[in-house]
């Protein structure tokens, strides 16, 4: 168990509730939500990471959450976030860094698809465009 978990769980223990800037205070549920959902999202993150071997799936190369900057990992949502993509399985990839930029930062690459289906031959099936002069083209599957 976490040391923070353990924290909480201790019997007396009174959190610090944390004040709002309106000067409410956020109430214990509101606490115990936030704590859920983070704990869901970092099941995610492990489920997409053991299904996809703890290598990106652009550039195939071996990475980890926890690594150095250079070897990290970060989940890609195939719909993002901010247009609303869920935080599920099926709407991510886990992605190195490097990749990770390339989709966001320089816009180069466009995923669209499910990444938990695979075809009859075990291949993936999450469609990769390049952004090219003319618009996008397709460069494959993973």
């Amino acid at each position: 168990m976490p040391i923070s978990r353990a924290i909480l769980d201790a019997p007396g223990y009174q959190p610090a509730i944390p004040k709002c800037p309106d000067g409410t205070t956020a109430s214990i549920e509101q606490i115990e939500d936030k704590y859920a959902i983070a704990k869901a999202w970092e099941a995610v993150k492990r489920f997409i990471a053991a299904r996809d071997k703890y290598r990106c799936r652009l550039c195939g190369k071996g990475c980890r959450y926890g690594d150095p900057i250079e070897t990290k990992a970060d989940p890609h949502h195939i719909i993002l976030a901010s247009a609303g993509g869920p935080d599920e399985s099926w709407n991510l990839l886990y992605l190195c860094r490097a990749c990770h930029d390339l989709c966001h930062t320089v816009n180069r690459f466009w995923l669209s698809g499910n990444a938990d289906e695979k075809d009859q031959l075990g291949h993936g099936l999450v469609k990769v465009e390049r952004q090219i002069e003319s618009g996008f083209e397709v460069i494959g599957f993973i």
